[in-house]
C-alpha cells in the first residue's frame, strides 16, 4: 500500500493476516475502535454534495431524507414494509415525516390557480368569493304618455340597482355568454280610460317583439288608486312576468309595453319606487 504511514489507528489494523481483502472496502468501526473490511454489497460510498440515485432500497422510520425525493419503480416502501403502489409522497408539516398517500382517483392541484372540475361529486361544499355569473337588477324612471294608441314602447332601463357583469346600455341588455337565463319584468302603468282595450307586454329579443302578457284592460279602468302609489294617481295597472330562456352570447333583450284603443298616447310608465318597472336578468348555473 502506498503511503501507508498516513494510516494511524489506536486499535488493531489488520490488512492481510490470512484474510483475503480482495474487492473489500476498509472502514473504521467506532463500536470497537478498529479498522475492519466490508464488502461493497454492504456499503456504498457516495458524494453527499451531489444528486444520488437510490434504487431497490427500503427506508425505515429511522431514515431521514432531506430536500426532494423522486420515487420511481413498481414497488417502493417508505416508513414501512408494505409496497406503496400508485401512491404519492408528501412531507407532513407537524413532524416533517414523509407520508405516502394513495393517488388513485386523486388529483394534485395548485390551490392558488383556477381549477376546472368535471364529473365530480362535491359533498358539503364551502365556496368563497364572489360569483362571476351575470346578474342585473335595474328599473326605469317615469316616462309620461308613451303608449295608449297602439305604440310599442321599449322601456328604457336607465337606473342600475345592482349588477354583476354587464349592465343595460341605452335600455338594452346584451347577453354576455351562452346559457340559461332567468328574466323578469314588473311594469306599473297609469292613465287608463275605458277606450284602452288592449295591453301587451314582453321582451324585444334581437329587435323581435315576443309577447308574454296580453289582456283587455277595459275592466280595470277607472280605478281610484292602487296600493303603494300616490292617492292622486288613478287607473294604475301592475303586471309582472318571468321567463327562463336559453340565449346566445350578444343577444339583446329589452322589455316593451304596448297599450291600444285611444287615438293618442295616454298611458305613462309610472315609477314610484325601485320595485316599479323593475327588470332583472340572472344567469343560471
Amino acid at each position: 500500500m502506498a503511503n501507508a504511514g498516513n494510516f494511524k489507528s489506536s486499535g488493531n489494523f489488520n490488512i492481510g493476516g490470512g484474510q483475503p481483502q480482495n474487492d473489500n472496502i476498509l472502514y473504521y468501526n467506532a463500536a470497537n475502535s478498529d479498522w475492519e473490511p466490508t464488502t461493497p454489497a454492504n456499503i456504498n460510498i457516495v458524494d453527499t454534495t451531489s444528486n444520488q440515485i437510490i434504487s431497490n432500497k427500503t427506508f425505515g422510520s429511522g431514515n431521514t431524507i432531506a430536500s426532494t425525493i423522486s420515487v420511481s419503480g413498481s414497488s417502493v416502501s417508505i416508513g414501512g414494509p408494505n409496497a406503496q403502489l400508485n401512491n404519492v409522497y408528501t412531507k407532513q408539516i407537524t413532524n416533517e415525516e414523509i407520508l405516502s398517500v394513495p393517488c388513485i382517483g386523486t388529483q394534485i392541484v395548485t390551490d392558488t390557480a383556477t381549477q376546472t372540475l368535471s364529473n365530480k361529486t362535491i359533498v358539503n361544499p364551502n365556496f368563497s368569493g364572489t360569483s362571476t355569473q351575470a346578474a342585473f337588477i335595474g328599473n326605469s324612471v317615469t316616462a309620461s304618455n308613451v303608449t295608449g294608441d297602439g305604440t310599442t314602447y321599449l322601456v328604457n332601463i336607465n337606473n342600475v340597482i345592482s349588477s354583476t357583469g354587464p349592465i343595460c346600455s341605452g335600455g338594452v341588455y346584451t347577453i354576455p355568454v351562452k346559457g340559461s337565463y332567468l328574466i323578469g319584468f314588473s311594469s306599473v302603468t297609469s292613465g287608463y280610460t275605458t277606450n284602452n282595450t288592449s295591453f301587451i307586454s314582453g321582451l324585444s329579443i334581437n329587435s323581435v317583439m315576443v309577447p308574454y302578457v296580453e289582456f283587455n284592460p277595459k275592466s280595470f279602468a277607472n280605478q281610484d288608486s292602487s296600493f303603494g302609489v300616490p292617492q292622486n294617481s288613478v287607473n294604475v295597472i301592475r303586471v309582472s312576468f318571468m321567463k327562463m330562456l336559453y340565449l346566445y352570447a350578444n343577444t339583446t333583450i329589452q322589455p316593451f309595453i304596448s297599450v291600444g284603443g285611444e287615438s293618442s298616447k295616454n298611458i305613462s310608465v309610472s315609477t314610484w319606487s325601485s320595485y316599479d318597472n323593475n327588470f332583472t336578468v340572472y344567469q343560471l348555473i
